[in-house]
């Protein structure tokens, strides 16, 4: 998309270096969760990639001096399209501070070892997880790839950032109203109003 942030270069220029079974991370703005133009990031990724992880901060900026939402996206190269369907991505709403999750003491070893214990955590996270440091709620691949398909059945992404921002009772809603909900295109002709100067 023309109107893609810069960021979503990087995104494509990196996967060119990834063998498979390979990681790419990426720590960009956060941005291409919710936009339009982030729907093309997200069919790349769910048509090359596992996506392992998006992590998002809610009380810090990890670019303290450049007030923008940022959030690292973790993904593995994968060429299976039944193991990409089967991956369940893990979005993680990080609730406190990343030197709340690292020891105040010790040296280089003793933060690799919590730094490797919290990737641990994130990726044996099957269903929902919370407390006061961190959300991890998983999402299937496959249904993310359903979620983002028209009645024709091409690809125009959804709003990811639900899953790292919207609070529990959201998700409660939709599954209890699940059969009562109706979108507004199947009940009156929605269509774009004049765009002012």
């Amino acid at each position: 998309s023309k109107r893609s942030s810069i960021h979503a270069l990087f995104f494509l220029h990196g996967a060119a270096f990834v063998k498979e079974g390979g990681y790419l991370g990426l720590l960009t703005h956060s941005s291409w969760v919710d936009v339009d133009y982030g729907k093309y990031l997200q069919e790349f990724f769910l048509k090359h990639f596992k996506v392992v992880a998006i992590l998002e901060p809610q009380v810090e900026h990890w670019f303290p001096a450049v007030d923008v939402n940022t959030s690292i996206t973790i993904l593995q190269r994968c060429n299976k399209k039944a193991e990409r369907s089967n991956n369940m991505v893990k979005f993680v709403q990080m609730k406190a501070p990343l030197s709340e999750f690292l020891p105040k003491y010790g040296g280089e070893e003793e933060r690799m070892m919590a730094f490797e214990n919290m990737v641990r955590q994130i990726e044996n996270a099957d269903s929902l997880q919370e407390d006061d440091l961190w959300r991890i709620f998983p999402v299937k691949q496959s249904d993310l790839w359903n979620e983002g398909l028209d009645d024709e059945g091409n690809f125009t992404g959804s709003k990811w950032g639900k899953y790292l921002r919207a609070p529990d009772i959201f998700f409660q809603i939709l599954v209890r109203g699940n059969d009562k909900f109706r979108q507004l295109g199947d009940v009156t002709n929605v269509k774009r109003a004049f765009t002012s100067g």
